[in-house]
C-alpha cells in the first residue's frame, strides 16, 4: 500500500504520546536484510535497515518483520475553491472551470468559499483578523485560532498564562503544562527512567509527569524520558521557526479556513516548492523532538525507519535531478571537519538544479572515499567519510595451480578427488597427461581436451575454443588469435563472437564483423573541441559502427549519466575514434593481465596477478577511455579523490539505474 504525506496536525501531534510494551527491545542497524526488509526482529532483538529513497519502512515494533513501501510526494488531495484543477474530480466541489475550481458566493459550509473566507449566513465572508470576536476557528484567518472568542495569534501568549493544551501553541513557548504557558527542563537528563519524568518549569518548580518515559532504540534495552525545550533549545527554536513560516501569508492566502492550523496548506503544497521542502522538513523535526531522547548514536539508521516516514525531501517538477556540481581544495568554501571529504548540498528545488558537492582528500592510503551520487538525493546535506577499499587482487575462487592460503578458496572437483586442495600454498590440480573432465580440473597453463589435461597452444595453433588458448590469446577460425589484434570488418565466429579479439572492442552484431564506434552525423555536428558531446541525464547517446544493415546504418546507443564536473554538465562516452591512442593503450594493457599467471578459466578476471604499476596503469588509461566523460572539466583534486582507482564498476551501474528508474 502507498502512504501519502499528511500535513501535520499540530495539535493532535502536540500532544501525541509515544506508548510502548513495559519491556524494551534491542536495536542494530543492519546493511545485510534482503532487499525489501527494512525491519527484523528475533526474540527482543529488532535488526533494521533502512529503505532507498522515496519508499519508507512500514514499521512495528510488534510485527517481526517490516518492509519498505513506496512513498509519493505529489499531494492528492482534492483541491479547495480556487485551487488548480484539470478536471472536475479535481475539485471538492467536483466543478473545474477553466483550471480553476469553482468559487461560490452563497455557501452552506466554509469548504464552498474561497481562500481566507469563511460561511456566514449562507454567505462567504472574509475571514476574521487578529482580536475580532469569534465562536470557531475557521471565522480566522488561518494563521489565528479562536480562543476566548477573539483571534488570537499564534505563540502570542506570554509564560503563566492560563491555556488548554490543545492550544500550547498560542504560548510564545510553544508549550503549555497543567493549563499554564511555560517552559520544561528535564533534570537527570542523562539517568533511565522507570514510568515518571521529573522536569522544572519555568519558575523552577518541579513537576512530574507520566507517559514521558520511553523505550530507546538502543542495542541495550531502555528506558529514556523525553526531553523539554529548553534540553534542546537550537533544535526547539527550528522546529518552532517552521511553524511560524506556515504562518506567513504567503502560504495562508492559499489556505480554506477549514485547514488544519498552523500548517501548509493543500494548495501551497501542489504548488510552492519551498513550502514542500519546508513542511518535509517541519515533519523530520517533529519527529527528532519527540523522540530525541530515543535515538542512539550506535543506531544512526532508528529515525529514518522507526516512524513509519519517508523523509526524502521531495523530487524535481519532472522527476529528474539534475548533474551535481563538484568543487575541490581551494575552490570549497565548507569547512570541513577531520572524517568529511564529500559534503553535498542539495536545496530540492523545482528544477533539481543547484547541487554542489564539496571534495577534500583526506582518506589515507588504503582509504577511498565513500561518496556516491546518489547520495546528493537522500537529503539536504550529506556527509560521506573514508572507507577502506576492497582490494582487487582478491578472488574468492582459486584454480588449480594458483596461491591460495586455505583449502576453501580452492575449486573442487566432483571427479577427481585430488584436485582442489590447497597444498603448500597452492590449489592442487591435474597437469599434462593427467586424466580431466573440466579444464577446472587441470592445472593453470593447461586446458582438457575432454580425456587429459593439455598445455594451452600458442598463437596460429588449432583450437576449438579459446579456453584452449595461451589466456592473451582467442579462438577464430580453429586458429589461436591474439586479442585486441583483428581490424575493422573481421568477421568473427557466429554462434560465439568475442568482442576481445577486435582491436577496438567493438563487434556490429548484426553482421558478427569487427567495427569501431563513431558519433552519428547529429551528434557529430554537437561533438566540442576535445571531442566531447554534452547530454542530458537518462537521454541515449548515438553512434554508428559504419556499417548498414537491410539498407540502415547500424545504431549503438549508451547511457548518458552525470560525471564529476565543476559544471554539473553530462557528457557521452567517447567512442573509440576519440582519444585513438589511448584506447590502443587501454586494450594493450588489459590484454597484459590475461597472461598464464591465471587458469584459463579465469583469463579475463586475472588483476590479482598484475602489478601494482601495471594495475595504476591500466585504471589511468581505462579513467582516459571508457571513463573519460566522467573525469571531462574536473579538476585535479577531483580526479584525484575520485579518479577509478577509487570507483568500482558497481557505482557506475547504481547510477545508470538510479536514472533509468527516477
Amino acid at each position: 500500500m502507498t502512504k501519502t504525506p499528511i500535513l501535520i496536525i499540530f495539535q493532535i501531534l502536540i500532544t501525541t504520546t509515544f506508548e510502548y510494551d513495559e519491556t524494551c527491545n534491542r536495536y542494530s542497524c543492519q546493511s545485510s536484510l534482503s532487499q525489501n526488509i527494512c525491519s527484523l526482529k528475533s526474540d527482543d532483538i529488532i535488526s533494521l535497515k533502512e529503505c532507498d529513497i522515496y519508499k519508507h519502512c512500514e514499521f512495528s515494533e510488534n510485527y517481526s518483520s517490516s518492509n519498505c513501501i513506496d512513498s509519493t510526494y505529489d499531494y492528492n488531495e482534492k483541491s479547495y475553491p480556487g485551487g488548480i484543477c484539470n478536471k472536475n474530480a479535481d475539485c471538492k466541489n467536483n466543478y473545474c472551470l477553466n483550471g480553476t475550481c469553482e468559487i461560490k458566493v452563497s455557501c452552506s459550509n466554509s469548504e464552498d468559499c474561497g481562500f481566507g473566507h469563511y460561511c456566514n449566513d449562507s454567505q462567504c465572508t472574509e475571514a476574521k483578523k487578529e482580536n475580532e470576536s469569534c465562536n470557531y476557528d475557521e471565522e480566522c484567518k488561518n494563521n489565528l485560532i479562536c480562543y476566548n472568542n477573539k483571534c488570537t495569534e499564534f505563540f502570542s501568549l506570554k509564560k503563566g498564562s492560563n491555556v488548554s493544551e490543545y492550544n500550547e501553541l498560542l504560548c510564545e513557548t510553544g508549550i503549555a503544562v497543567n493549563g499554564i504557558c511555560s517552559s520544561l527542563k528535564l533534570i537527570n537528563k542523562e539517568s533511565s527512567c522507570v514510568n515518571e519524568c521529573v522536569y522544572e518549569d519555568y519558575l523552577k518548580n518541579k513537576i512530574t509527569l507520566k507517559n514521558k518515559c520511553n523505550c530507546t532504540y538502543s542495542p541495550e534495552p531502555e528506558k529514556r524520558c523525553e526531553y523539554g525545550n529548553e534540553d534542546i533549545p537550537i533544535l526547539w527554536e527550528n522546529y518552532t521557526n517552521y511553524i511560524k513560516k506556515a504562518l506567513e501569508e504567503e502560504n495562508i492566502k492559499n489556505c480554506n479556513v477549514k485547514e488544519k492550523r498552523p500548517s501548509y496548506c493543500i494548495e501551497s503544497l501542489k504548488t510552492n516548492w519551498t513550502f514542500k521542502n519546508n513542511n518535509n522538513r517541519l515533519n523530520k523535526l517533529y519527529y527528532q523532538i519527540k523522540g530525541y531522547h530515543r535515538y542512539d548514536d550506535k543506531v544512526p539508521c532508528a529515525i529514518n525507519i522507526v516512524n513509519n516516514k519517508d523523509f526524502t525531501p521531495p523530487k524535481p517538477k519532472d522527476g529528474k535531478f539534475k548533474c551535481p556540481m563538484y568543487n575541490c581544495g581551494s575552490d570549497s568554501k565548507i569547512i570541513f571537519d577531520n572524517i568529511t571529504c564529500a559534503y553535498s548540498i542539495n536545496p530540492f528545488n523545482e528544477n533539481g538544479d543547484e547541487i554542489n558537492v564539496h571534495l577534500k582528500n583526506i582518506c589515507e592510503k588504503g582509504n577511498k572515499c565513500n561518496y556516491q551520487i546518489y547520495d546528493t538525493h537522500k537529503d539536504y546535506t550529506y556527509n560521506s567519510t573514508c572507507v577502506e577499499i576492497p582490494s582487487s587482487k582478491t578472488w574468492t575462487i582459486k584454480y588449480a595451480g594458483e596461491k591460495c592460503s586455505t583449502k576453501n578458496q580452492c575449486q573442487k572437483s566432483k571427479n577427481y578427488p585430488d584436485v582442489g586442495y590447497c597444498i603448500n600454498g597452492y590449489c592442487s590440480g591435474h597437469i599434462e597427461g593427467q586424466n580431466c573432465t573440466n579444464n577446472s580440473d587441470c592445472h593453470k597453463g593447461h586446458f582438457c581436451n575432454g580425456l587429459y589435461c593439455e598445455k594451452q597452444r600458442g598463437e596460429g595453433k588449432f583450437c576449438l575454443d579459446s579456453f584452449e588458448c595461451l589466456n592473451y590469446l582467442g579462438c577464430l577460425n580453429n586458429s589461436c588469435v591474439q586479442y585486441y589484434s583483428l581490424s575493422n570488418g573481421t568477421y568473427l565466429n557466429a554462434s560465439y563472437p568475442e568482442k576481445e579479439l577486435c582491436e577496438m572492442e567493438i563487434i556490429n552484431e548484426e553482421t558478427n564483423q569487427c567495427a569501431q564506434l563513431a558519433y552519428t552525423a547529429e551528434m557529430n555536428m554537437k561533438k566540442n573541441e576535445d571531442g566531447f558531446v554534452e547530454c542530458n541525464v537518462g537521454e541515449l547517446c548515438n553512434y554508428t559502427t559504419g556499417y548498414y544493415f537491410k539498407g540502415s546504418l547500424v545504431i549503438q546507443t549508451k547511457e548518458c549519466v552525470c560525471g564529476f564536473s565543476i559544471n554539473g554538465n553530462a557528457y557521452c562516452p567517447i567512442p573509440q575514434t576519440v582519444n585513438k591512442d589511448d584506447w590502443k593503450k587501454y586494450f594493450k594493457l588489459k590484454n597484459k593481465q590475461r597472461d598464464n599467471s591465471c587458469h584459463t578459466e579465469r583469463r579475463d578476471k586475472c588483476n590479482d596477478e598484475m602489478s601494482d604499476n601495471d594495475l595504476d596503469e591500466l585504471r589511468y588509461y581505462e579513467r582516459k577511455t571508457k571513463r573519460a566523460h566522467l573525469f571531462y572539466k574536473s579538476s585535479n583534486c577531483i580526479i584525484e579523490i575520485l579518479n577509478s582507482k577509487f570507483i568500482n564498476v558497481n557505482m557506475m551501474l547504481i547510477i545508470i539505474l538510479f536514472y533509468i528508474i527516477y
